[in-house]
């Protein structure tokens, strides 16, 4: 990839933004916060300050947009030491993968841990487990009918690059804001320099890449997505890591009916965090950035559900987020929860008999699909009522530490718009939150701010 070429993908964004589609699809759906943030402060320099496609990568690297990556050694041998152990145990030992499937020579050699006598990242281990996922859940792909796999939200293109080593006929689509794509496109032709890459920069150019079986990689633009219904074959399985968690819950709701009716994705490979302590006086807008497993809505048939899988938990060093690992296949019948069993359980029969009962209840749980939270989100998920919801907010009560789960505030909004009427704890909730937060022994210099969070928890 050519300075040239760089120049020409900023005029290709520039085109793009100002498309009608672009205001209309985020004035109806909205950006999360998080990439608003970005989008005004990070991304420009990014895109802007160099015409050297490798020294815009090495930028797009350090910043931890897309990906964290450590550069500690002692954290490092930990790292390579637990990859080793994770690959072994789903019988993909690391010594035994083809030689192409190997770390891009741009990644800043600071970050390399060494597995097996072979360098990568962590975030290239994380995304080739996903990889072999993908493999395990559609199967080998026959020579005459290639994959076609979708990608939402690609980062800076290191999933499709490993997708493509592993299947070299598949056709990768990613959709993404614009700016990302930008990324995405650098990534992707600098590590395949033959390939028919395409970022279309009006809906027109969009429907003739569509038709268009020679290009290997379609990036498209998400204010485009509601004209892909051309698209020539269903998609085989759609990817996610990631971003539905930083999205609006409404938007999360468009992708999921998206990647079933417009696109037809056969499965869906993604993983998001769930059940993660918030403090809401710091981060408002996560009251509607709490929801996406339910948003995906009852059309997903549950291939894999895990929570906090070991694959994903960067447990040394930083923080590491809780997640839920979720496949599903496309399916006409609706799955059916059965929650019997699980409403005579103690924890939910005794809830609410103890003093204090967010801390009555000490609880360890099954993670693994068929668990009780597995069968509980799932059940909302296909079949919101007053009973499975008023489970599973009891439930997330039990498993809250000190600070609540954003996820409980969706689950008890969503509780009264089933019911018409607040969830009983809800007000109990509030005042719990605000003696703990009092119980702090606030100063004299931090009463004005402390007084604005109680107002703030309390919606005053």
């Amino acid at each position: 990839m050519k300075s040239d070429e760089m120049i020409q993908l900023r005029k290709t964004l520039a085109l793009a933004n100002a498309q009608p589609e672009r205001s209309r699809f985020y004035s109806e759906h909205g950006l999360g916060q998080y990439w608003i943030d970005v989008l005004a402060a990070n991304i420009p320099p990014l895109i802007n300050d160099s015409d050297d496609p490798a020294a815009v990568l090495r930028r797009v690297e350090t910043t931890g947009l897309y990906s964290v990556d450590h550069v500690e050694e002692s954290i490092k041998l930990l790292a390579a030491e637990r990859w080793r152990k994770i690959f072994q145990e789903r019988g993909t030992p690391i010594g035994s993968l083809p030689p192409e499937i190997q770390e891009s020579p741009f990644q800043r050699p600071e970050t390399l841990l060494s597995v097996e006598g072979r360098a990568f990242s962590q975030d290239f281990l994380f995304k080739l487990y996903l990889a072999c996922d993908v493999g395990k859940f559609c199967g080998e792909p026959p020579a005459d009918a290639p994959l076609t796999l979708l990608e939402v939200g690609g980062g800076f293109g290191n999933q499709a690059r490993i997708l493509k080593l592993k299947y070299p006929a598949c056709r990768y689509i990613i959709v993404d804001i614009p700016e990302t794509l930008c990324f995405s496109y650098t990534f992707l032709r600098i590590h395949f320099p033959q390939a028919r890459i395409v970022l279309p920069a009006t809906k027109e150019e969009l429907s003739r890449a569509l038709q268009d079986t020679a290009v290997d990689f379609l990036l498209v633009p998400c204010f485009f997505s509601p004209y892909m219904d051309a698209l020539p074959r269903k998609v085989d399985c759609a990817i996610n890591t990631r971003s539905f968690g930083e999205m609006g819950n409404e938007m999360v709701r468009y992708y999921s009916h998206w990647l079933g009716n417009v696109v037809k994705a056969q499965r869906i490979v993604t993983l998001n965090r769930f059940l993660n302590d918030v403090d809401l006086a710091d981060k408002p807008f996560r009251l509607k950035e709490n929801g996406w497993f339910d948003r995906m809505g009852p059309d997903w048939k549950t291939l894999h559900w895990e929570y906090q899988p070991k694959f994903s938990s960067f447990i040394y060093g930083g923080q590491d987020p809780r997640e839920l690992y979720f496949v599903g296949e496309r399916g006409r019948d609706t799955e059916r929860y059965e929650l019997s069993e699980i409403l005579r359980q103690c924890w939910y029969t005794h809830f609410g008999l103890e003093a204090d009962f967010f801390g009555a209840c000490e609880l360890s749980f099954d993670t693994g699909k068929g668990g009780v939270l597995c069968t509980l989100s799932n059940s909302v998920r296909v079949s919101p009522n007053k009973q499975n919801v008023d489970a599973m907010i009891k439930y997330i009560c039990v498993l809250e530490g000190k600070y609540p789960f954003e996820d409980r505030y969706y689950y008890m909004d969503l509780y009264e718009k089933i019911t018409g009427t607040p969830h009983p704890l809800q007000r109990q909730m509030q005042r719990h939150a605000v003696k703990r937060f009092i119980k702090g022994a606030l100063s004299g210099a931090q009463l004005l701010g402390g007084i604005r969070k109680v107002r703030k928890l309390l919606g005053a």
